[in-house]
């Protein structure tokens, strides 16, 4: 069976950015997210705020920004303003990140403000 990829023309564009500028800048976070971006729907990442509340905690160092490639979903809660970057956010996931603080931005615009890809953590 051959593998297809998303149909959704707004995600293939994104792919094709990502891998551009991880060509161009050598940035492979650029590489796997576009990686994991192209997997079925049915296998997409969806990741609760909680769980990011929970990593972000744990983390020694902390990163400039958070990237998701997928879906993050409003449950559990969240303490430290955190610059978030996905594929979508629910709109509770959106009011809880926003209210403490932090950002809510597509990959697009997290693509543009870091090409490099510098001080940033990829949650599955």
């Amino acid at each position: 069976m051959r593998r297809t990829g998303p149909t959704n023309i707004y995600t293939r564009k994104l792919i094709s950015l990502l891998k551009k500028k991880y060509r161009k800048y050598g940035a492979r976070v650029w590489k796997t997210t576009a990686n994991l971006l192209e997997y079925p729907r049915r296998k997409r990442i969806e990741v609760n705020v909680g769980k990011i509340s929970k990593m972000y905690d744990s983390l020694k160092m902390k990163p400039k920004m958070l990237i998701v490639p997928g879906v993050i979903l409003g449950q559990g809660d969240i303490k430290n303003p955190i610059i978030v970057a996905a594929l979508k956010f629910t709109k509770k996931a959106k009011e809880k990140i926003e209210s403490c603080g932090g950002k809510c931005l597509s990959l697009y615009d997290a693509v543009e403000i870091n090409p490099s890809g510098n001080d940033v953590i990829i949650l599955r």
